[in-house]
């Protein structure tokens, strides 16, 4: 809790410093005062409460947005996926179902480093998502052929 009283605090100690560097025309009395007493609710109880409703909230649409996401793929291969998914897997004689397989038809393992690349492009392409859901969403369509490009995937 006094880690968010803390962070709301610094959060109003922002408009406050920043208003302060204007002149009084750009940050008037009433706005200071205004500011200051967003200050002062921060560090209350009642405001670190408050603070954590907001945040719990914003993470709850996160998570619900998510979900009906997820909820909603169908899967649908395309060739771009279909690389990725050879890419993953290059041991494999075949991939079926997004699963690379040998000669005699047993799972084989993914290259581990390969995961490791396509996490980290992911992320630098700011998606948290798993990789089955990049495999798998229809509308992924575009950040799969980037991928294939950036990871240079024959």
């Amino acid at each position: 809790m006094l880690a968010a009283m803390n962070a709301q605090r610094k959060q109003a100690l922002v408009a406050i410093i920043a208003g302060s560097k204007g002149s009084l025309t750009e940050y008037s009395l009433t706005q200071a005062v205004t500011d200051l007493s967003a200050y002062q609710h921060a560090g209350t109880l009642g405001g670190a409460l408050e603070g954590i409703q907001v945040d719990a909230s914003a993470k709850a649409q996160s998570a619900d947005a998510a979900i009906a996401r997820l909820r909603n793929i169908s899967y649908g291969p395309d060739d771009a996926s279909s690389r990725i998914v050879k890419w993953l897997y290059p041991t494999a004689s075949t991939v079926a179902s997004g699963v690379g397989l040998d000669a005699s038809g047993q799972p084989v393992n993914v290259d581990p480093a390969r995961v490791v690349s396509l996490q980290t492009e992911l992320n630098k392409l700011g998606l948290d998502i798993p990789i089955a859901v990049l495999l798998d969403d229809p509308g992924s369509t575009t950040t799969r052929q980037t991928i294939i490009k950036d990871l240079s995937i024959p």
